[in-house]
């Protein structure tokens, strides 16, 4: 299944997203990239494997824990290895203004 430019500007819109026509080009070939891989994936013959799917199991057949309460972590200790911490809480980039 080709895509052209105009198909990842469908795909673009629908994802509300612009690009550049350098960025289109560039699309345009990594799309059909992924598309001759889904193909691939295809011919591999699969029909006969059934999914694999652990939502599938009656709840009766599920092996989980109980569920106890525990002691956290200490402050300190979480913190550890966090990037950037500041006050005592980890830092993180802004993600809404």
């Amino acid at each position: 299944m080709p895509i052209d430019v105009e198909g990842v500007k469908r795909i673009a819109a629908m994802a509300r997203l612009s690009f550049s026509d350098d960025e289109m080009d560039r699309f345009v070939g990594e799309f059909q990239e992924i598309l001759a891989f889904v193909e691939q994936l295809s011919e591999a013959g699969a029909e006969e494997i059934e999914p694999l799917c652990s939502g599938c199991i009656e709840p009766w057949e599920r092996a989980w824990r109980e569920d106890r309460p525990f002691p956290s972590l200490p402050r300190r200790e979480a913190l550890r290895n966090a990037p950037d911490v500041e006050e005592g809480h980890f830092r993180v980039p802004l993600a809404i203004e």
